[in-house]
């Protein structure tokens, strides 16, 4: 069970550990509240990693419910697990108390004891453990207690230990480890109206009333007559007050009756309130505080005084870009922005937009170049309303232009520019004379040479750059490739060569005269090959000879044709087979076909199956075998029987179909192997009844069993028992255990006891010790279903639910649950069973 006892956090105990002396290890652990530093005897920064020791003895904590020994030279503590008293459990270097406090820091874990290591184990509770390296020679260091003198290690009495304080611990004597501590008591007694101290003075636990605020008079939730024990200026003693809202005297029926404040109209027409002066009476009207609406709410004839502006006002203000701007008061009685005024002609930039007369068609007091009327670049300004004055022509230059507009091109020069005119040069050709920069004449410059047959271009050459002279003549390859003759004409490009005219025709196996025709007039081409008729009927070939005559007809070498082209008297010799023959192949099914010898005298490859025939093979290659049969040779298949079912037959040697047999029967009611009996072999027919005073188990009165679906025997929940009381005591096996919580859960479920009085079952013992599970009457039904809860910060639901054999044996689920703070308690299920003992 969960001990509530404390104060409690989850339902679970929080106070503090009540710790004892021990011979702890440091491990470099630092202290929460500055209390104590790790001890280091080496001096090398490092915690010591425990005590040394050589026997057993010299590991002696003084915390009676550990188990200390010394191995390898360190002292080992150990908790012992039942040494504790209830609801106490053993903590190392701590001792017997409750759930240690839980934690996230060091800093959670401070208890003041100047000679205690204070730290957060594992992020989760606090330990203190004792250093006596930091208490004076002579000493040990207790939790409970700091530093102490160092009691004897042997003792025969508890006189020869130091005298007992009961508020910080006691001591007894051990025989065989000396004077041992024990823990100090705790007074928690669980009562809400109690302040729980332990004082030696008044012998031991001492539980007062509260009174929180001092002022001697106990809390009246507690049954006192302070009516605020959080205020020391309120208790019966007190005198009553005037209107300041508390009973001062505890007394309801002396509080005085006082104004309360009101609203009410001021000077200034706004609504203030009337407060209430220090008798009682009312006072005078008070003004709200201003508020930013553009008028006076304060009555000091100001409106919006306490702010920036009048809300709505506005001003004139300086632009960013210095221009005229404005501003108004916006809601919170601020002023906005200054607003630049729009963009106007004027040179400069008003709306602060970095631009200048944006909008116009030009910047005011601005010049530009433009095109005049006769298309030359001239000049014009922006006037005052930021628009284009007239273009203005420049002064006329050499550019072979009208740049003045007078429509006259280069006047005042010789010539205009970009002109030329013809003279004669040097060598009497026809040259050309420019107009020159600075519109002068140049030299007189001679043509390009051209195909004239004399010198044009002055250089003492004739028709140079062309293909030949105009008027001479020379050999050439004519189109059909002999050699021909040509004449230099004067053509589209100049100097080039006329037609190649060919030769006249010769014996040469070729054409000279170019008519597509090679030795025309002759028998035939010399070196030429041709068809003819061999002896045999094929086609043979000849050769023209080197006079254009043909020479003798000689036979063609064997051709895949199905004749004879070589005149040897054999038929397509030297191939795989005679062309348009059949013979015998293996189809893709396995089965033997046929194939035709085809082009190339090369089997086709095309196997063609032959018809199916009764076997059980495919024999026509189409996937099915024995098709055009009734089945297929020595296959199987369903088909119905006499009784309905399906059975299965077999195909005849002949493809037909054999006699159908009926299958083996199964669990489901029917008759399968048409017998005539449904489930025989089966303990029963499924779905069938029986009374249950029939049934070979006995101990029924009344109702009827049913057969199980799988026929294996008969289902008693419709049975009424003839006497059944599940009351007695059972074995539970498995045996369920679970504990957590610190131990403050600890399920060890060995055994049950039922107790039914005929209207409801009780199972005990009680469930972690904290509540006996009950529920409806099993003597009936057989069935079991009993619950119960212990209520708290975590709440702990118990469940068994199961049912009774004919043997008055059980099976079932046992369940746990915790639900809320629970320090990592879970759900837990357990599938046992109860034999009765």
């Amino acid at each position: 069970m969960l001990k509530r006892t404390g104060r409690a956090f989850g339902g679970f105990v929080t106070v503090g550990l009540l710790l004892a002396a021990g011979c702890a290890t440091s491990g470099g652990s630092t202290d929460a509240v500055g209390d104590a530093e790790p001890p280091d005897d080496a001096g090398d920064g490092a915690g010591d990693g425990g005590t040394a020791c050589t026997r057993d003895r010299d590991c002696d904590d003084r915390i009676s419910c550990t188990i200390d020994h010394c191995g390898d030279g360190t002292c080992v503590h150990e908790a012992c697990t039942d040494c504790c008293p209830d609801g106490l459990s053993c903590y190392v270097g701590l001792g017997c108390g409750p759930a240690p406090t839980p934690c996230t820091t060091d800093g959670d874990c401070g208890d003041g004891v100047r000679c205690t290591l204070d730290r957060c184990s594992d992020g989760s509770f606090c330990e203190h453990l004792p250093q006596d390296g930091l208490c004076d020679d002579g000493e040990i260091c207790l939790a409970a207690l700091g530093c102490i003198p160092d009691p004897p290690d042997s003792c025969t009495s508890a006189a020869e230990c130091f005298p007992d304080r009961f508020c910080l611990g006691s001591w007894y004597c051990d025989p065989e480890f000396g004077c041992q501590f024990e823990a100090p008591p705790d007074c928690a007694d669980e009562a809400a109206c109690t302040v729980d101290t332990c004082d030696d003075a008044a012998g031991g636990c001492v539980h007062t009333a509260p009174d929180e605020d001092g002022d001697a008079h106990i809390d009246a939730a507690c049954g006192g007559d302070d009516c605020d024990d959080a205020n020391e200026d309120v208790n019966p003693e007190m005198p009553e007050l005037p209107c300041n809202g508390i009973d001062d005297d505890c007394d309801p029926a002396t509080l005085e009756t006082c104004c309360t404040p009101e609203p009410c109209s001021t000077s200034c027409g706004t609504t203030g309130v009337r407060e209430c002066n220090p008798d009682g009476t009312p006072g005078a009207c008070i003004p709200p505080d201003e508020t930013c609406n553009g008028s006076d709410d304060d009555c000091d004839t100001v409106a919006d005084g306490a702010f920036e502006c009048v809300l709505a006002a506005a001003e004139a203000c300086a632009t960013s870009c210095g221009s005229a701007g404005s501003r108004v008061c916006q809601p919170g009685c601020t002023w906005s922005a200054c607003a630049p005024p729009a963009e106007s002609c004027s040179g400069s930039d008003d709306d602060c937009d970095d631009l200048t007369d944006e909008g116009f068609e030009c910047v005011y007091g601005s010049s530009g170049a433009c095109t005049t009327t006769c298309s030359s670049i001239g000049t014009h300004a922006c006037s005052g309303a930021c628009a284009w004055d007239t273009c203005i022509p420049p002064v006329e230059v050499c550019n072979g232009s009208d740049d003045d507009c007078d429509a006259a091109l280069d006047e005042g020069f010789t010539c205009v520019a970009g002109t030329s005119r013809a003279c004669t040069t040097g060598c009497g050709s026809t040259g050309s004379q420019p107009c020159e920069v600075g519109c002068t004449w140049g030299g007189c410059a001679p043509p390009v040479e051209m195909c004239s047959g004399i010198d044009d271009d002055c250089d003492g050459s004739t028709d140079e750059g062309f293909l030949c002279v105009m008027g001479s003549s020379g050999t050439c390859t004519t189109t059909c490739a002999s050699t021909g003759s040509r004449t230099c004409i004067v053509g589209t490009g100049g100097c080039t060569w006329d037609t190649c005219v060919p030769p006249a025709e010769t014996c040469n196996g070729v054409d000279d005269n170019c008519n597509a025709v090679a030795d025309d007039g002759f028998a035939c081409v010399r070196g030429a090959s041709g068809s003819c008729t061999t002896s045999c009927g094929s086609t043979g070939g000849r050769v023209c000879g080197g006079d254009c005559t043909w020479g003798g007809c000689a036979a063609p070498a064997e051709i895949c044709s199905g004749f004879d082209e070589d005149c040897d008297g054999a038929t397509d010799e030297g191939f795989t087979c005679v062309l348009g023959s059949a013979g015998p192949c293996t189809t893709t099914c396995s089965s033997t076909g046929t194939q035709l010898c085809g082009g190339g005298c090369v089997w086709s490859g095309v196997c063609t199956p032959p018809a199916e025939v009764c076997n059980g093979v495919d024999d026509d290659c189409d996937a099915v075998a024995d098709d055009g049969y009734a089945c297929v040779r020595g296959s199987s298949g369903s088909c119905p029987t006499s009784c309905g079912t399906t059975g299965t037959r077999g195909c005849a040697i002949d493809c037909s179909w054999g006699v159908c047999v009926p299958p083996a029967d199964t669990c489901n009611g029917a008759d399968d192997d048409c017998d005539t009996v449904p489930d025989d072999g089966f303990f029963c027919v499924r779905g069938s009844t029986t009374p249950c005073t029939s049934l070979p188990s006995g101990g029924w009165t009344g109702g009827t069993a049913t057969c199980a679906n799988d026929c294996s025997g008969w289902v008693t929940t419709g049975c009424t028992s003839a006497s059944f009381d599940p009351s007695g005591n059972y074995t539970v096996s498995p045996t369920a255990t679970y504990t957590c919580a610190f131990g403050l859960v600890n399920i060890n479920v060995t055994m049950f006891t039922f107790v039914d009085s005929g209207s409801s079952l009780s199972v005990s013992p009680a469930m972690n010790g904290c509540c006996v599970m009950t529920g409806a009457s099993a003597r009936s039904t057989r069935n079991i279903n009993v619950t119960c809860t212990c209520p708290g910060g975590c709440n702990e639901i118990y469940t068994l639910t199961g049912s009774f054999d004919t043997d008055n044996h059980w099976t079932g689920t046992l369940t746990a649950n915790y639900v809320g703070s629970c320090f990592g308690c879970a759900l837990r299920t357990w599938s046992v069973s109860g034999t009765r003992m």
